[in-house]
This record gives C-alpha cells, structure tokens and sequence, in this order.
C-alpha cells in the first residue's frame, strides 16, 4: 500500500530526469496515522525528501533529485501530525480561503 508506493518512488523517481517530484497528498487520517505515514517517508526516502520551507526562493538546480510533499493542511478539521508538517514543502489551502496563519513554531495564530 502506501509503502509500496513511496518505495516505487525512492527508486524509479528519478531514472530519466533529475528535476524535482512533487508528492500532491490528499490526507484522510488521523493524527496518529499521519505520524505513521510521515515516518514512512522519512525512512524511505532519507534524502531525497526536500526539508526547506524557501523552496519557492531555491533554485532548481538545488531541487535536483528531491522530493517535494504537496499538501493541505489542518484539513476537515484534523490538525495536520508535527512531524508531517515538517516534510510539507508545498502547502495549499481551500480555494478562496488564505492558508492558516502560523508562527515560527508552526502554532496557528488567531485571526482578529
């Protein structure tokens, strides 16, 4: 299942170009199983995972045989796991709404 997957990843990823993957996840877990799936990544993909939160400022060159988590965060109500939050390069919100707004810590700050 999902090991498979990200296991296929770390070894076809990047057998005919060296330009960066974008993983887009759509997450229906828990907190509990996040911290599951974050670990998975972590182990398989070590590092190719890319662990900057400037990626929009890095040069593509920078990025060559990377792997990018694209990802929405604190979805349905589901606070995003610590350790997933930490791989999600790419964040995106809901259309129309703007991402949540966070301290240095990742902590949401509230909106006055």
């Amino acid at each position: 299942a999902f090991g498979e997957v990200v296991a296929a990843i770390a070894e076809h990823a990047f057998t005919a170009s060296p330009l960066p993957v974008i993983l887009s996840i759509e997450m229906h877990c828990s907190a509990k199983q996040q911290k599951m799936l974050a670990k998975e990544l972590i182990n398989t993909l070590g590092d190719l995972l890319s662990r900057s939160d400037r990626v929009a400022s890095t040069p593509l060159r920078d990025l060559h045989r990377k792997v990018l988590v694209k990802m929405r965060l604190d979805k349905g109500g589901v606070t995003t796991d610590p350790l997933l939050r930490s791989l999600v390069t790419l964040p995106t919100s809901s259309i129309g709404r703007p991402p949540p707004e966070e301290d240095d810590s990742g902590r949401g700050l509230d909106r006055k």
